[in-house]
């Protein structure tokens, strides 16, 4: 049986040997370890046909749900490193941290566009992935970035694994601090 050794290859190990198992319950919300396979090897193709390359940052600013659970999968499938975002925090705070760690993407879960501001000071951010409803009163602020429906790439993509070549020396995530004692620090 093949060891896992990054993170996204436990979702990938159970979802070849049990892929009907319930991954997450949410309510009334059920999804398998198959279907959250799925869906993030969407995305992470999705990601990579934006230009994300290993190494490469990406945001992700959504409330815990089946959504981050597959957005954050598929950053990590595409061999990008996962930023995220407390979706408590303000605009302000979350363009600081995009800035800040050089994000080149951000996945928005719902809701999360509606009071979108700041976005056009970013000097590496490229595209947005969201939901367009929640985007259609913000986009105007967007200026030069790339949208994308999520939905749009959910139904174009292939749910096949991109099988990149990573190492297990490379870095999956960058998670901020509360910034309680000063500035946010990203580890």
């Amino acid at each position: 049986s093949m060891r896992a050794t990054l993170v996204h290859q436990f979702l990938e190990h159970h979802a070849q040997h049990r892929p009907e198992a319930i991954l997450v319950l949410d309510g009334a919300t059920r999804a398998s370890y198959g279907a959250v396979e799925s869906q993030a090897n969407r995305i992470a193709r999705g990601l990579r046909i934006e230009g994300i390359e290993p190494g490469d940052r990406v945001g992700l600013l959504a409330v815990n749900s089946l959504a981050y659970i597959e957005s954050y999968y598929g950053i990590l499938k595409a061999g990008a490193i996962a930023v995220s975002l407390n979706a408590a925090a303000d605009w302000r705070t979350h363009c600081e941290l995009l800035e800040h760690s050089q994000a080149r993407g951000l996945i928005c879960g719902e809701r999360m566009g509606r009071r979108a501001e700041g976005l056009d000071q970013l000097t590496h951010l490229e595209f947005i992935i969201g939901s367009l409803p929640d985007w259609s009163g913000t986009l105007d602020i967007l200026g030069g970035y790339r949208f994308r429906d999520r939905q749009a790439i959910l139904q174009a993509m292939e749910d096949q694994p991109l099988h990149l070549p990573l190492a297990d020396r490379n870095r999956a995530a960058i998670v901020y601090t509360s910034g309680s004692t000063g500035r946010p620090k990203g580890v």
